[in-house]
């Protein structure tokens, strides 16, 4: 398969160095093996009836049963329009509306990039583009009520090459740009969204070692609120965010904590405490790859977990904010990379497998699962080398599925899917963690078990 431009050098050539590691966002479906590049490879390589209620809540996430039986239609099918666009880089849906990264595409100069916005019906709605040539314009997106977050991963912010991202109104006007600071940071190579918070990645800044990793935290009104740093150098922290209105989460697929690339995952509060440390348990899992935080629980992708069958099986894993692991979500297939995309929204989950081959090599598939564990639809859209699921994304009534190396008009023209839900899936109320977790020590104290015995 062919690989473009990536792990480019850190500061020679402007031109051609522009995805400079195969396991950022946008890059990320496009490399099987996902090696980390370490050290100066990189630079020259670029939860009675009290009990039975707050169980519910804190492990089954909602009193609404997730293993309803559910109807899936395809609503839309989005397509790139020229070879070599990979159209479906990156991709979020909120409600009926729906946003596609082309970082490929070339309207204002090669990789300027560009995204669009469409609706259930198809429409275009807005089309936002890169400003200049290589900028990677669309690397990363995410939406919400009326406002998108597009990364340009290599676009120059405070410095070249820097990074940043832009928050516009669906209607196209520009309200806020936010700029990487250092150059070579990957500042906007992964972005999450809330109604009031701005989550941007920089898995290569060099904020406590070489390639250790930042995420910042801004209001929607520009103002900086929190910077959150890698452990150690070489984590890649900030390669995978989600953000809700009360928590952040990060993961960094290529720390260490018990092995090589194992990888982890943080969460904090939006005032900047950790709340939880993640870790994947078993080298090369690069738990941490993909994230997604709704209600009181989060859902964290392993794509490179193995097992006696083989490596790059892949898992995802759903805990609770108190850190009880709650399900997981696995297959037996090696190379799948099951987990390379994962989101949650209330009571369903939908993980990507992009690598799969149901309907030819890499042709890619994605499961959709009850928060209980029950598998409710199976999504196998793509065809041969189409990396269908590299992105999903979940919202209320709709899920969005890319696959950027589809060609329906050219090879690699890439294409996204938008689905409708129905029953849609439910929105899971929020608790505050401190009251999630002392509702925790509440139910241990009353004997709690998970089958309400």
């Amino acid at each position: 398969m062919q690989i473009i431009s990536t792990q480019a050098h850190k500061g020679t050539n402007r031109g051609a160095d522009r995805a400079r590691y195969e396991h950022v966002a946008v890059d990320r479906p496009h490399a099987p093996e996902l090696a980390k590049p370490r050290g100066s490879d990189r630079k020259h390589q670029k939860p009675a009836l009290l009990r039975t209620a707050l169980g519910t809540l804190l492990l089954g996430g909602s009193l609404i049963s997730s293993a309803k039986a559910i109807t899936v239609a395809l609503e839309q099918t989005f397509e790139g329009q020229n070879p070599f666009e990979l159209f479906g880089s990156s991709g979020a849906v909120y409600r009926d509306e729906a946003i596609v990264g082309v970082p490929f595409a070339a309207p204002n100069g090669p990789l300027s990039g560009a995204a669009n916005l469409y609706d259930a019906l198809g429409t275009l709605l807005t089309s936002f583009e890169g400003a200049a040539e290589n900028d990677f314009f669309g690397a990363s997106v995410a939406i919400t009520n009326n406002f998108v977050l597009v990364g340009a991963s290599t676009a120059d912010g405070d410095a070249v090459d820097a990074g940043a991202a832009y928050l516009y109104r669906t209607d196209g006007r520009l309200e806020q740009t936010f700029s990487g600071s250092a150059s070579f940071d990957a500042f906007g190579s992964a972005v999450a969204l809330s109604a009031n918070f701005a989550l941007i990645g920089a898995p290569t800044a060099d904020a406590t070692g070489e390639d250790s990793g930042a995420a910042y935290l801004y209001t929607t009104d520009g103002a900086l609120l929190q910077t959150f740093a890698g452990a150690a150098a070489g984590d890649f922290f900030g390669d995978a965010v989600a953000v809700s209105d009360t928590l952040v989460l990060v993961g960094a697929p290529f720390a260490d904590p018990n092995g090589e690339d194992s990888g982890a995952a943080y969460l904090y509060d939006t005032n900047g405490t950790l709340v939880q440390t993640f870790e994947g348990t078993v080298a090369g899992s690069r738990f941490g790859t993909s994230v997604s935080v709704s209600g009181d629980r989060v859902l964290i992708g392993a794509p490179g977990e193995a097992s006696y069958t083989g490596s790059d099986i892949g898992a995802a894993y759903l805990y609770g904010i108190d850190g009880t692991l709650q399900e997981t979500f696995t297959l037996d297939e090696p190379g799948d990379t099951f987990g390379i995309s994962v989101s949650l929204f209330g009571n369903y989950a939908l993980i990507g497998s992009a690598y799969a081959s149901p309907n030819g090599a890499n042709s890619g598939i994605a499961y959709l699962y009850g928060t209980n564990g029950t598998r409710l639809h199976v999504f196998e859209d793509g065809t041969a080398g189409a990396l269908y699921g590299a992105h999903v994304s979940l919202s209320r009534g709709f899920a969005l599925i890319t696959a950027p190396e589809a060609s329906p008009n050219g090879e690699r023209s890439g294409a996204a899917y938008l689905y409708s839900l129905t029953p849609p899936p439910e929105n899971v109320p929020f608790m505050p963690a401190a009251l999630v977790l002392a509702l925790a020590g509440l139910l241990g104290a009353i004997g709690f078990r998970r089958n309400g015995s």
